[in-house]
């Protein structure tokens, strides 16, 4: 939930870009009424939490290449500002991918947008968790950096701190940019506004059910063999992570001794907001 504040919402009187125009400039429509506006079935729209701060996301080469259009209806350059979003409260956590709003820039394309988000509010979910303390001592690196924390942020779900505070019972929100980060380790203390729940628990005793066992087809990533046992969500993320702080590709064994040293494992959130 965030104020309206830098960002369009469906009542407003604005328009918003949906189509490449020809000269490569683009045709604006009603935000609200127009057939390409927003259905009155949306009621607000959606973005990160961040833990109450005022964070800018800033926009990738990858918004370059596609063509996203900033919140004043100009495409996005290398030169463009970020978004400013405003400093808001988690209302739930989505269960699914949440698609790019194409509208209509492509001919006969459905747009994702029109679909149902779930959005949960009361679950126990497992995600990658990362023990900073251990990664930065294992890799020489600091994994809050830009070139690490700021490749990993937009593709994963995950939980980052020290080991210490990555503590069954330890209440969890949002960072900045939608990642959970330990609120406080002290099991007794009170919820805040910024409460998303607590962890259940931390486990990097993998593998498990002989999974190292189970033939996978190399480079695939798939549970098994390609992961050495690990669960190829752990597996993944891991890996990317070891190679944004050393800028090599790990073994398989590489990943594997990183779990089983702690550095990373699987943390079971129960989300209760």
């Amino acid at each position: 939930f965030t104020e309206n504040t830098h960002i369009p919402v469906p009542a407003s009187s604005g328009t918003i870009p949906v189509y490449e125009a020809v000269g490569n400039g683009t045709m604006n429509v009603n935000i609200d009424t127009s057939f390409w506006g927003y259905p009155n079935a949306v009621a607000a729209l959606l973005v990160p939490a961040n833990g109450g701060s005022v964070v800018t996301l800033d926009y990738s080469q990858y918004d370059i290449d596609f063509g996203t259009y900033d919140i004043e209806g100009n495409k996005v350059t290398a030169s463009t500002s970020g978004l400013v979003v405003p400093a808001n409260i988690p209302i739930g956590i989505v269960a699914q991918d949440v698609y790019s709003d194409f509208r209509g820039k492509y001919l006969n394309y459905y747009s994702p947008y029109n679909k149902p988000i779930g959005i949960l509010r009361k679950a126990y979910i497992n995600i990658p968790f990362v023990a900073t303390d251990k990664f930065d001592e294992a890799y020489s690196a600091t994994f809050t950096d830009d070139t690490i924390y700021g490749n990993l942020w937009k593709v994963y779900a995950f939980i980052y701190d020290d080991s210490t505070d990555l503590t069954p019972g330890a209440f969890v929100k949002s960072d900045t940019h939608g990642k959970f980060i330990v609120e406080s380790d002290n099991v007794s203390a009170n919820r805040t506004i910024q409460t998303v729940g607590r962890i259940y628990t931390v486990d990097s005793r993998f593998p498990k059910g002989l999974l190292e066992y189970v033939d996978t087809y190399p480079g695939s990533m798939v549970t098994g063999t390609d992961t050495g046992g690990l669960p190829d969500m752990l597996f993944v993320f891991a890996h990317q992570a070891i190679y944004y702080a050393t800028g090599s590709t790990p073994s398989i064994q590489d990943v594997v001794n990183a779990v089983k040293a702690g550095i990373f494992g699987i943390a079971n959130i129960q989300v209760d907001i």
